[in-house]
């Protein structure tokens, strides 16, 4: 018998308490993770943009016409090295790959579109737009996109990305 305090459920169990709860505890620990990694991805695209940004402003001070955007998505992808004995790759692929491939692709200058995914869990620590539904290549439905913009900018903060993602 295991007591779960500040709930009052009681589990009757044959095994250890530490190795029942193992799984639990395991994706307690996973998901607060992935919570941390996204805030940390965003902080740090958000810092990559400023800096870049830096530089384009020299650069078009010369007279070149350039921009930046990024794109970040968070999911499982299959990672390892693909080829063959003559030519090997160490590389992503999969439906996040993919999503975070397109979302990099239609980001305007200064933009850094993210996924719902991401949205979800940097929701009240990054302030972050919804730019609403958007039709990607190679996906059959609209995603939910989001932009969380740089430190430097002002703009409005998206409401929960749950209530954004049901209306869209």
């Amino acid at each position: 018998m295991a007591p779960i305090p500040g709930i009052g459920w009681t589990v009757f169990v044959e095994q250890p308490q530490a190795e029942a709860f193992a799984p639990l505890y395991a994706s307690l620990w996973r998901t607060g993770g992935l919570l941390l990694v996204a805030t940390v991805f965003a902080a740090a695209a958000m810092d990559m943009q400023e800096a870049i940004q830096r530089l384009i402003a020299e650069w078009r001070l010369c007279g070149h016409v350039i921009g930046f955007g990024i794109g970040l998505a968070m999911g499982w992808a299959t990672v390892g090295r693909i080829g063959y004995e003559a030519r090997v790759d160490y590389t992503a692929i999969g439906y996040v790959v993919n999503l975070a491939s397109r979302l990099c692709s239609s980001a305007n200058d200064q933009q850094i579109p993210i996924d719902h995914s991401v949205a979800h869990c940097v929701h009240g620590k990054i302030p972050m737009v919804a730019l609403g539904a958007r039709d990607l290549k190679g996906f059959d439905e609209q995603v939910a996109v989001y932009d969380v913009g740089t430190r430097s900018a002002k703009s409005d903060v998206a409401s929960d990305p749950n209530e954004i993602g049901a209306k869209s």
